[in-house]
C-alpha cells in the first residue's frame, strides 16, 4: 500500500513536471505540497524555499492587507476559479486557474493553482479594466462630494 501510494506520488510528480506553465498543489489550508520547476523559476525559489509555505507567501510574495489572495476566497467556495490577476511573487500578469482535487483514500483534499503567463495585449486589457474601474471610484467620490456640498451652501 505504501508502495503504490509513493509510486502515485512520483507518478503526479512527473505529470507536474511537464506543464510548461507554473503549477503549485497545495492543502485545503492553503499549504504548498508540490511545485513544479515553472512554478520554482516563476518565484525564483528552490523547491526548499517553497514546500510547505503558505501560497498567499510564494504568490503575493507576502502577505499584504490591499491584495485579495484568490486561494482564500476559493478556500471560502470550493469552486474551481479562473482570474487574470497580478502575482508579484511570480513576477507578473497571469491567468490563475484554481481547482479543487478530490482525495483518494487516506489523502486529504487538495487544490491545484496553475497560472499561464498573460501576453503583452492580454496585460495591457487587464491594467484598462482595472483603470476603468478606478476612474468610475473617483466619479462616483466626486459626485458623493457635489451631493454631499449642495446641502451645505444652501444652508450657508
Amino acid at each position: 500500500m505504501a508502495s503504490g501510494r509513493n509510486r502515485n506520488h512520483q507518478t503526479r510528480t512527473e505529470f507536474l513536471q511537464q506543464i510548461p506553465d507554473p503549477v503549485l498543489l497545495t492543502t485545503s489550508e492553503g499549504i504548498i505540497t508540490e511545485a513544479n520547476q515553472a512554478a520554482l523559476n516563476a518565484a525564483g525559489k528552490t523547491r526548499k524555499e517553497i514546500i510547505g509555505r503558505g501560497i498567499c507567501q510564494i504568490i503575493h510574495g507576502g502577505r499584504w492587507p490591499h491584495i485579495k489572495c484568490p486561494l482564500e476566497e476559493f478556500l471560502l467556495t470550493r469552486q474551481a476559479k479562473s482570474e487574470d490577476t497580478r502575482l508579484p511573487g511570480l513576477g507578473g500578469e497571469y491567468h490563475l486557474v484554481i481547482t479543487p482535487l478530490a482525495s483518494s483514500g487516506d489523502e486529504s483534499d487538495s487544490v491545484m493553482l496553475q497560472a499561464r503567463k498573460l501576453s503583452r495585449e492580454e496585460s495591457l486589457k487587464v491594467e484598462s479594466i482595472r483603470t476603468a474601474q478606478l476612474a468610475a471610484i473617483g466619479e462616483l467620490a466626486a459626485g458623493v462630494a457635489h451631493e454631499v456640498n449642495n446641502p451645505i451652501n444652501g444652508i450657508i
